[in-house]
């Protein structure tokens, strides 16, 4: 039944990927009737990566958790962002990979020079020359010790990460719109308790009213009840003026930019199930240490760093190289150009900067791994937190229910009585406030399961799977190092 819950959740609260907008940004169309931020003004819409068909929003009409979600994996500048980090990482492979190919260089010099005449009887003379060089080289780097190969696979980590930090901005930002959204979900609900609260109050001291106009009550029994009124009325101003603080984080959330309220389409939120989750806290950290990207990301700067430390060493040893250049001087005299280089070379003195560059990559190989391991501590962490936090929301739907329904029962009884002057106005009141702060909590408890579901769906890294799976794959030691993590933190 759980699981069943779960995957409604997913296709609910994280990610209908068909749904993604397209890059409005890259026409500079505003599809979302937000106002451009000053930076959007300045330097253009967001460059985001997108999945699944192009599609527009008015926000001026009700939009959905997934059309929500859909605008701020397009607006969003933290995914544009880490995008351009992927762009900029894979332009690095591109130029650790050039010392693979032949590097051919036309080159075109042009001198005029102008020189004093020098030697017995010259006097004020000047020779003036000019001299025109043009020539095509082309040099291939046959062996160069190894450090472009580590230069290469360097630069494929980084990209990696890169990579993997794309995928996991997607799902946090999916997850800050989802949690902003049901959290104002939540807000209207409890304006509408407090509305009723409000109405409530009202009729009590319609009540209060009716009974002094026959005489049944005194005159001084209606302070209670407009006091509890107001008390009401300013609940609700409260009420209201959350869900309007909450509006504009999720639309920031969404990075749109308007004064304008969201208005949210009314939710088909699947029934909390209230037997317990028959799958284990375990079974989440596992499915959390395989799935998450920021582990990934983590992982490939260790490798990266890795490659790093191993250059460093080669500089700092024996240094070998074979070059071959080839070439033709077309003048000022023309002809073939050959030469084989072979050098051998070793930093014998050079201040200890070689040694020290060496010390420095290890250590910093030291802080990816110490910050690896950190990382799996704090995605356990949040796991269990939850976990445990959605299973206590689930426990206290059901209890909040039962409360609410036997609070409305009580509170109709009560100002039944009142109407005849069998009940005493404190009584009226108790009943009413207790009614709210079960509605209250009732409210509370649903939103707080949706919200600690979504988070728990980000702590094992399933609330963004289309994308998800256009990552990377670590292959070789990386996947060892991270199954040994695993395996360690068990």
């Amino acid at each position: 039944m759980t699981k069943r819950l779960l995957t409604g959740s997913v296709g609910m609260v994280a990610i209908s990927l068909g749904l993604v907008a397209a890059q409005a940004g890259a026409q500079g169309t505003n599809r979302t009737n937000g106002a451009p931020s000053p930076a959007q003004v300045r330097y253009g819409f967001p460059q985001t990566p997108t999945q699944g068909a192009a599609k527009s929003y008015d926000l001026t009409k009700p939009i959905t958790l997934n059309e929500a979600v859909a605008i701020a994996l397009l607006r969003q500048n933290s995914i544009a962002i880490a995008k351009a980090g992927t762009d900029a990482s894979r332009a690095q492979v591109v130029q650790a990979r050039a010392p693979y190919f032949p590097q051919i260089t036309p080159g075109y010099t042009y001198t005029s020079s102008v020189q004093p005449i020098s030697g017995a009887g010259a006097v004020g003379g000047t020779f003036s020359g000019e001299n025109v060089t043009d020539q095509i080289t082309l040099r291939q780097t046959i062996w160069d010790g190894g450090k472009r190969e580590a230069n290469l696979q360097q630069a494929r980590n980084s990209l990696d990460a890169s990579q993997f930090n794309l995928g996991n901005t997607r799902q946090s930002v999916i997850l800050a719109v989802t949690q902003d959204y049901f959290t104002l979900l939540r807000d209207q609900k409890l304006i509408q308790v407090q509305q009723v609260s409000v109405d409530q109050a009202k009729q009590t001291l319609d009540s209060i009213n009716e009974q002094v106009a026959v005489g049944n009550a005194a005159k001084t029994a209606p302070y209670q009840a407009e006091s509890d009124y107001a008390n009401a009325q300013v609940a609700l101003i409260q009420a209201q003026n959350v869900a309007e603080v909450d509006d504009a984080t999720l639309k920031n959330a969404m990075g749109v930019s308007t004064s304008q309220p969201l208005i949210l389409a009314p939710p088909n939120l699947a029934p909390v199930i209230p037997t317990p989750d028959p799958r284990g806290l375990e079974s989440y950290v596992q499915q959390a240490f395989q799935n998450r990207l920021d582990l990934k990301q983590q992982q490939s700067l260790i490798n990266a760093q890795t490659d790093a430390l191993r250059v460093a060493r080669l500089q700092a040893g024996i240094g070998i190289s074979a070059s071959v250049d080839e070439g033709y001087q077309f003048q000022p005299t023309s002809g073939e150009q050959r030469a084989f280089v072979v050098s051998f070379t070793y930093p014998l003195f050079d201040g200890g900067s070689s040694k020290a560059a060496v010390r420095a990559a290890e250590a910093q190989l030291a802080i990816q791994e110490r910050t690896l391991d950190q990382l799996e501590q704090n995605a356990r962490l949040a796991v269990e937190q939850d976990y445990l936090t959605r299973e206590l929301s689930r426990q206290q739907v059901d209890a909040a229910n039962k409360a609410a329904l036997a609070g409305e029962q009580n509170w109709k009884a009560a100002e039944g009585e009142l109407k005849f002057g069998v009940i005493n106005i404190l009584d009226s009141i108790n009943a009413r406030l207790q009614l709210v702060t079960a509605q209250v909590n009732q409210v509370n408890a649903l939103y707080n399961f949706y919200i600690a579901n979504a988070r728990l769906l980000r702590d094992i890294g399933s609330n963004d799977p289309e994308f998800a799976s256009t990552m990377p794959v670590l292959k070789g030691a990386a996947a060892t190092t991270l199954v040994a993590s695993v395996k360690k933190a068990k």
